[in-house]
């Protein structure tokens, strides 16, 4: 077997300089939506540790507290209905 010799147009595509990853003006509506998912994140990790401060700063029982977090997740479900 012979190997092909190589072509300038195969290392011309190639060029790291030519290669973008993004369209030009997307870098800020990229930053926003990374942006977005980490404060929904942080908000949806800190649920947990609501549930256990509250319980202890209201003097509430197990079952009150967990109200918050149904609270949260239940709202994605009541907001998932218009958007279906």
């Amino acid at each position: 077997m012979t190997a092909l010799p190589e072509t300038n147009e195969s290392n011309k595509s190639a060029s790291p300089a030519s290669t973008k990853i993004l369209y030009p003006g997307a870098t800020m509506l990229l930053v926003a939506v990374i942006g977005c998912f980490t404060a929904w994140g942080i908000a949806a990790d800190l649920t947990t540790p609501m549930v256990s401060g509250f319980k202890r700063i209201f003097d509430m029982s197990s079952f009150q507290a967990s109200l918050v977090q149904m609270a949260y997740y239940g709202a994605y479900f009541l907001l998932a209905i218009p958007a279906a």
